[in-house]
C-alpha cells in the first residue's frame, strides 16, 4: 500500500501543470509593487521631513515676505522664483501664517519632482534599476531638506528635472514631439526666473546646438515646431523682462543670486566641500555633507563611466552641466541642489554598473544571481537609512544648524488673543510678523506702543525704558527646548 501512494503522488505530481515563477502574480507586478509601496512609504517621508528642523529659518521668513510683496507688485525683484512665489502666498493667504503653510509649497513641488524623477529615470536607465536609484536619490539629505525648505530650493531640483525628461520626450526619435517640445520651451523659460538657472538654460542650449545628433534632429525638423516653441519661450519670459526693467536688481538676482563678492577659487572649494566632507563649517541652515559617502562612491563610479561615454548626448550633457554649474558655485555655494539632477543621473549609472558587475560574477548560475539581490538589496537599504537619519537627526540636533531655526511663530499663535500686540525686532521678523495682520486680530509693532495694550508679546528680550516698566507687568516667559536663546517670547499684561 505504501508503495501504491508512493506511485500515486508520483503519477498526480507528473499530471500538475508546471507554474513557472514568471506566472505568478507578484512577480508579473513585480515593479507596480514596489513603485506602489515606495510612494506610500515617500508620501511618508514628504509629511515627517515637515517636522524635523521644527521651525523656521531667516531664509524661510524672508521668502514668505516676498511671496507676499508678489501679490501687490508682481513686476519688481518679487517675480524672481515665481513659481514658488505664487504658490507660497496662495498657501499662506488660505491656511493663514503657519510654519505648515510656508512649507506646503515645498511639499507639493517635491511630489512632483519626485514623480519626474522616476520618470526620467525609466527613460535614462532600464527598469530594474529606476526604483532602487529612485530610493537612493528621494532619500538622500538634499532632497529631503529642500522638499521641507520653506524657500525655493526645491525649484533647482524640480525644473531641470522636467527640462531633461520633456527634453528627451522631445528629441528621442527622428521627428520632434510637438507636445513635448513645446512643454521644454516653457520649462526653459520659466527656469530664467530662478537665480543662476539661465547658466543651465544656455548650457542645454549650447549642448543642443552642437552635439551632432539634437543638431541633425534640429536641422530636419518642421521650422514652424521652432517657430511656436520660439514664441511659447518668448511669450514665458516677457513679464520677467518687464520686472527687470521695471527694477533692474532683478538682474542681479538672476545672474549672481545677490552675490557681490565673488571669489571663484574660493567658491568652488566651499561647494565641493559642503557637498562631500562632514568637515565643512556650515555657514548656513545646511547640514554637511550633503551627500554620504556611500552615494558619492556611486557618482564617482557613475561620473568614470560617463567619461567614456561622453560622445553620447545625455552624458555630453551632464557633464557640460557639471563644469557650467560647478563654476557658477561661486556665486553661491550654498545652492547645493543645482547640481541634484546630474548627480542624481550619474549615481543611477554607478549603480547601474554595481549591479551588472555583481551579476557577471555569476553568469550561468540563476540561484546565485537570486541569491546576490540579498546583498544588493542590503547596501541600499543601509544607505538610505544612513541618509535618512543624517537629516533627520541632523537638522534636529547639530548645534551648526538648529541655531538658525526657530519655532516662534507657532509659540505666539499659541498664545494670542484679540486685540494682543506682538513687538518684532528688525528684519525680516517685523516684515514677516506683520503678516499676521491678515488673518488674526493683532497688531505688530517694532517700538514700543506708548498706550499699554491688554497683552504685549515681545519677540526676544526687548529693551523697555524705565520711564515705561512700571506700565508692563511681565506675565511670563515662553520658552523653546534649546540650548541657547532659549527665552523666546516675553508677555507683559
Amino acid at each position: 500500500s505504501w508503495r501504491y501512494l508512493q506511485g500515486t503522488i508520483c503519477v498526480t505530481i507528473r499530471l500538475m501543470p508546471k507554474t513557472k515563477v514568471s506566472d505568478l502574480f507578484f512577480y508579473k507586478h513585480r515593479y507596480l509593487i514596489g513603485f506602489v509601496l515606495f510612494g506610500l512609504v515617500f508620501a511618508s517621508i514628504l509629511c515627517m521631513a515637515q517636522l524635523v528642523t521644527g521651525g523656521l529659518s531667516n531664509g524661510e521668513m524672508t521668502s514668505a515676505v516676498l511671496s507676499n510683496q508678489l501679490a501687490d507688485n508682481p513686476f519688481s525683484k518679487s517675480i524672481v522664483n515665481f513659481p514658488f512665489r505664487i504658490l507660497q502666498w496662495a498657501s499662506v493667504s488660505i491656511f493663514g501664517l503657519t510654519v505648515w503653510s510656508i512649507k506646503l509649497p515645498a511639499i507639493i513641488l517635491a511630489a512632483l519632482s519626485g514623480i519626474a524623477v522616476i520618470f526620467l529615470l525609466k527613460r535614462w536607465s532600464k527598469l530594474p534599476v529606476v526604483l532602487p536609484a529612485a530610493i537612493l536619490i528621494l532619500t538622500s539629505s538634499q532632497f529631503l531638506f529642500s522638499s521641507q525648505d520653506g524657500s525655493p530650493s526645491i525649484l533647482y531640483i524640480l525644473l531641470p528635472v522636467l527640462i531633461l525628461l520633456f527634453g528627451h520626450i522631445a528629441g528621442s526619435k527622428k521627428e520632434l514631439n510637438l507636445s513635448a517640445l513645446l512643454v521644454a520651451a516653457a520649462l526653459l523659460a520659466v527656469s530664467l526666473y530662478t537665480p543662476l538657472l539661465i547658466y543651465f538654460v544656455t548650457a542645454i542650449i549650447l549642448v543642443c546646438l552642437i552635439h551632432p545628433r539634437t543638431r541633425l534632429v534640429i536641422s530636419t525638423a518642421k521650422r514652424w515646431y521652432l517657430y511656436l516653441a520660439l514664441a511659447v519661450f518668448t511669450v514665458c519670459i516677457v513679464p520677467l523682462v518687464v520686472a527687470c526693467v521695471n527694477d533692474p536688481s532683478a538682474v542681479q538676482l538672476i545672474l549672481t543670486n545677490g552675490a557681490t563678492d565673488i571669489n571663484l577659487l574660493q567658491g568652488i572649494k566651499q561647494f565641493v566641500t559642503t557637498l562631500f566632507f562632514s568637515s565643512a563649517q556650515s555657514n548656513s541652515a545646511v547640514l554637511v555633507p550633503v551627500y554620504g559617502l556611500p552615494l558619492t562612491a556611486l557618482v564617482i563610479i557613475g561620473f568614470i563611466y560617463g567619461l567614456g561615454q561622453r560622445h553620447r548626448t545625455k552624458y555630453y550633457m551632464i557633464l557640460g552641466w557639471l563644469i557650467i554649474s560647478v563654476t557658477v558655485m561661486a556665486f553661491d555655494p550654498s545652492v547645493t541642489a543645482l547640481v541634484f539632477a546630474p548627480l542624481a543621473l550619474l549615481l543611477t549609472k554607478g549603480l547601474a554598473i554595481v549591479i551588472q558587475k555583481w551579476y557577471d560574477l555569476f553568469p550561468s548560475n540563476p540561484y546565485a544571481r537570486v541569491a546576490g539581490l540579498a546583498p544588493i538589496s542590503f547596501l541600499i537599504v543601509a544607505i538610505c537609512s544612513t541618509s535618512v537619519l543624517h537629516f533627520m537627526f541632523g537638522y534636529h540636533y547639530a548645534p551648526q544648524v538648529t541655531k538658525y531655526y526657530n519655532n516662534d511663530i507657532t509659540l505666539i499663535r499659541e498664545n494670542l488673543a484679540s486685540g494682543t500686540v506682538v513687538m518684532a525686532n528688525g528684519d525680516p521678523e517685523y516684515e514677516f510678523y506683520k503678516l499676521l495682520e491678515k488673518s488674526k486680530d493683532v497688531t505688530v509693532v517694532n517700538k514700543l506702543p506708548t498706550t499699554p495694550p491688554e497683552r504685549l508679546i515681545t519677540i526676544g528680550k526687548q529693551k523697555i525704558a524705565a520711564s515705561s516698566k512700571s506700565k508692563f507687568k511681565l506675565e511670563r516667559i515662553v520658552t523653546s527646548g534649546r540650548l541657547e536663546n532659549a527665552n523666546r517670547l516675553y508677555i507683559y499684561e
